[in-house]
């Protein structure tokens, strides 16, 4: 790898998201003039940390080693890229003034431009100018009128946040940090934090740059007890955010600290546990940051004060609705009967089982006899496409957790007796802790999925330890019914399930069952797309999907697949641009006949977040004139989705992807005919990932890539069996409580 040191201006952003983002921008000589260079900068979400801004005319010093190429999927050229090592910012600086002036809703006629400029006049005395309400010097500012210069100075003094923001820019931390301290602390934070610099560490501040402030600003020594208290706190936090784990065992947690602070000072460093501090000692070998504490001892409080409620009888009339049901439709096994009563009945039941093993069914009898009997149910899923398959399935109203959090009518809620909960396994402890919160303690719960399945991509495991508890009412379900037995995906998905990995026959073709065809990353798409095309290839009666473990830009990738397939199948055809103002048309990578997916939610036109669809056509003339007469914005294309076609203007397009290949936590909740699953690194893989890709297919799954990689994945223990929570322990306190009440 070649490392690189360059002066660049930030040109445009590229793409932006948690994970990281790439910005184009121009190389800058000595002077600080621009080349003729330009260059793609990968910057990684860690190195950006939370809350990082970019914007145009922004100048950094990047260090960087060559990282191969960006491709261009609007015009298929190949860029230069690099990843950043560090990233420092340049002139103008006052990263902080200028992102709290230029993003905050009191100065709203005052952009970046503005603000960056009052801050290359100024600099730091720009504190001194606004505390002092200094008009006169304001007014050398060209780009500041009267109203701007009223609105910033009249801002800076309603908001009360100036001297927190000059603190900030003192010890070069980020603007965004001064709401999150402001909402903690108040008026005090400044005090605050020079009582306890450490306190930066709760508001995800590196322990890196905590610690160098604290010692060399502050003085506070190695063995200070906030400084140890500290270190034990990010290692936790750290924990919760990374690897999912609510709870760190003494001997884990002990090598971790010991890294920050060296092994000596580790031990000690565990015993610095106060009331109200940034951790909590559940035990002498299991210990856990405050606030996840808080989370998981709500949860066991919730999950108790249902299970040990007296449990209402069951309605005379139950059976006799269930039986009608039955007779209406199929009959149900023991195990599904079971789990309509527990739902019914129950305050709190849990419904698990392998793929395909009838969930759906129980749903749908527990929702009729409940409809029969005068109840009302609230259903919801993590995924978009998840919810609407649940409400196909079962024919009655279904949405998605973010929906039922900050959409769903507070009247309508409380209407609900029963709360259905479905693909439970996905579902991580913040978002369980926020469902429960807007919960009523009568309603009751019935938490439904596959502990086998994909694990959260958020802390805890809820769904797994209530799934394996003794005090909740589980149906576990073991007939499966969706897959044609003779195809063989149940006997294999069961197989992997339990962690064993049968030898399978090679491919041979459109058929029935699962098979595997060898292939290395310099043939695997020439492998993917010749079996993809014999299967039935984008035909909507075919139903093909490729279920890809990583996003990346490569053979096995869902963005190299996606673009490899979009010019097989829509090369030739009309692409798909975006007009703004009198610019030119920007071409947006999608074409007449491409194969889409939604990344969001669009409830305004019934389209979920993993929906897929085929771009049908452009729009025509008349529906331009149409919407442009209603003061709409202009539709550019008509895709069909399941639920028929829609038109979709340029800010829908913006939320659409390829859709031939997507990855497996789109497709969760979803079902297909054939699937296609490629792996050639092992790294993004384990068992819950192959049998929830493995399940998705309904008559034939073909394994394409490292076999022996994907054996290895399903003869290992899945990751999530070494995620370490504390719910548990909090469940069983409480019902040690409760039994030595009454001794």
């Amino acid at each position: 790898m070649v490392n690189v040191v360059e002066d660049v201006e930030v040109k445009r952003v590229r793409y932006k998201s948690d994970n990281g983002c790439v910005f184009k921008a121009v190389i800058l000589n000595n002077d600080g003039k621009h080349t003729d260079k330009q260059v793609n900068v990968l910057l990684t979400g860690k190195l950006a940390g939370e809350g990082f801004r970019l914007y145009q005319g922004q100048r950094f010093k990047v260090k960087a080693r060559q990282h191969g190429e960006y491709i261009n999927k609007h015009t298929g050229e190949i860029e230069e890229q690099i990843k950043a090592t560090s990233i420092v910012e340049q002139q103008p600086k006052g990263e902080n003034f200028i992102s709290y002036i230029a993003f905050n809703d009191i100065f709203a006629n005052i952009g970046i431009k503005t603000a960056t400029a009052l801050y290359k006049v100024f600099g730091k005395d720009i504190y001194r100018v606004l505390n002092e309400k200094n008009f006169e010097a304001l007014s050398q500012i060209e780009e500041l009128t009267e109203d701007k210069a009223y609105t910033l100075v009249h801002g800076w003094h309603h908001d009360k946040k100036g001297k927190l923001v000059e603190w900030l820019e003192l010890y070069r931390l980020p603007v965004w940090l001064g709401r999150k301290i402001i909402a903690a602390y108040s008026n005090d934070a400044i005090v605050k934090l020079e009582a306890d610099p450490y306190r930066l560490i709760a508001f995800a501040v590196t322990w890196k740059k905590v610690d160098k402030i604290a010692t060399e600003q502050f003085t506070i020594n190695p063995n200070d007890p906030r400084r140890l208290h500290a270190a034990v706190t990010e290692v936790l936090f750290a924990a919760y955010t990374d690897d999912g784990n609510t709870a760190l065992n003494a001997n884990v947690l002990v090598k971790s600290v010991s890294k920050r602070i060296g092994s000596d000072l580790a031990k000690q460093a565990l015993k610095q546990v106060y009331a109200n501090g940034g951790f909590v000692m559940l035990t002498p070998d299991l210990y856990q940051s405050r606030g996840a504490s808080l989370q998981e001892n709500f949860i066991a409080d919730e999950v108790f004060k249902r299970t040990s409620s007296q449990q209402e009888l069951l309605d005379s009339n139950i059976q006799a609705y269930l039986t009608t049901w039955q007779k209406e439709n199929y009959p149900l096994t023991d195990e599904q009967t079971q789990a309509v009563h527990y739902g019914l009945s129950k305050p709190l039941s849990v419904i698990t089982g392998g793929a395909g093993v009838g969930k759906t069914s129980v749903l749908e009898a527990l929702l009729y006899v409940l409809n029969q009997s005068g109840g009302m149910a609230i259903q919801m899923a993590l995924a978009g496409r998840a919810a609407k398959r649940m409400q196909e399935a079962t024919g009655e109203d279904a949405i998605t957790i973010a929906g039922f959090l900050n959409k769903l009518d507070q009247d309508k809620l409380q209407s609900a007796t029963h709360i259905i909960i479905d693909e439970c396994s996905m579902v991580d402890l913040y978002s369980m802790v926020r469902i429960f919160k807007r919960l009523e303690s009568s309603q009751k719960i019935i938490f439904v999925g596959d502990a086998a399945q994909l694990p959260p991509v958020g802390a805890g495991k809820v769904f797994h330890v209530l799934s394996d508890s003794l005090s909740v009412h589980v149906t576990r379900l073991t007939k499966v019914w969706r897959q044609d037995e003779s195809t063989g995906i149940p006997m294999v998905s069961q197989s992997v399930r339990e962690g064993i990995w049968n030898m399978l026959p090679v491919y041979n073709g459109k058929n029935a069952g699962v098979s595997v065809v060898n292939a290395v990353s310099e043939n695997i798409f020439g492998k993917i797309e010749k079996v993809f095309n014999k299967l039935g290839g984008i035909d909507e009666q075919a139903d093909v999907k490729i279920i890809c473990p990583t996003t990346k830009d490569s053979g096995w990738g869902t963005l190299g697949i996606n673009r490899k397939l979009s010019q097989i199948y829509a090369g030739d055809n009309q692409q798909v641009c975006l007009t703004r103002g009198n610019s030119a048309p920007e071409p947006t990578g999608l074409k007449v006949g491409d194969v889409v997916m939604a990344t969001v939610n669009n409830w305004e036109k019934d389209i979920m977040n993993g929906s897929l669809g085929k771009v049908i056509r452009l729009a025509t003339i008349s529906e331009v004139d149409e919407a442009q007469r209603a003061s709409l914005p202009l539709p550019i294309i008509s895709v069909a989705f399941d639920n028929g076609e829609v038109l979709l203007d340029e800010n829908d397009i913006e939320t659409l992807q390829w859709g031939y290949a997507i990855t497996c936590h789109k497709a969760q909740g979803s079902q297909f005919r054939r699937v296609i699953i490629p792996v050639i690194n092992g790294r993004m893989i384990d068992r819950t990932w192959i049998y929830t890709a493995l399940t998705r297919g309904i008559k034939q799954v073909v394994f394409i890539g490292n076999i022996d990689l994907i054996k290895q994945a399903v003869n290992k223990p899945p990751t999530i069996d070494s995620r370490i929570v504390g719910l548990n322990h909090h469940i069983e306190q409480l019902q040690l409580s409760q039994i030595s009440k009454f001794a």
